[in-house]
């Protein structure tokens, strides 16, 4: 996330997480900890998908990131359609999550759909 924050030169930061799923009982308060230290990010949108996304979404708020930037979608293919109507192009962005989420189909759907114009 630092270093995706570090190339990102003064463009919007849009995050777009997935679960974290190798946690086990940790899983709630380590996604609310990293919602948490996301909070005081100069992100402009915490996208959250998966089982996990409100403990990270919780943290985010706790920490005052903005309610109305953080959304929740279950699973890839309703990030994907969340995206299909949203201004992210020229954005930077970032997708990380475990293999499991499935985050690979957000990514070729935005490498898909991007314009290097």
């Amino acid at each position: 996330i630092n270093a995706t924050l570090d190339v990102a030169n003064g463009r919007k930061v849009w995050l777009i997480l997935g679960d974290m799923l190798e946690l086990g009982a940790l899983a709630e308060s380590a996604h609310r900890d990293l919602g948490r230290w996301i909070g005081g990010l100069d992100v402009e949108r915490l996208i959250c998908v998966g089982e996990y996304g409100n403990f990270l979404a919780d943290g985010a708020r706790m920490a005052g990131f903005p309610a109305d930037q953080v959304v929740v979608l279950s699973d890839a293919v309703s990030c994907s359609q969340y995206l299909a109507d949203k201004p992210w192009k020229g954005t930077v962005l970032l997708v990380k999550g475990s293999r499991g989420v499935g985050l690979d189909q957000v990514a070729g759907y935005l490498l898909q759909n991007m314009s290097c114009s």
